[in-house]
């Protein structure tokens, strides 16, 4: 029999502290760290409108990708 695995406040607080340590390395990748934190949220607030444009969503994830895989911050 199998069990249902449970989360507890303590496993939804790990998960949500590796995310937002993830989203922190996204944003060292990108080399945005010296960016005034109200500048960094109104740009991520600019991408967020565009999010609908799946066009520009698919070359995002491509470009995003691409620089994943080549290990470089920017690919053009």
């Amino acid at each position: 029999m199998m069990h249902k695995l449970e989360l507890t406040p303590r496993t939804d607080r790990k998960g949500r502290t590796r995310s937002l340590i993830e989203l922190g390395g996204l944003i060292s990748k990108a080399k945005l760290e010296d960016w005034n934190s109200n500048a960094l949220l109104e740009a991520l607030l600019s991408v967020k409108e565009k999010e609908q444009n799946t066009s520009q969503m698919n070359i995002w994830s491509h470009k995003g990708g691409a620089a994943f895989s080549q290990g470089r911050e920017r690919v053009s």
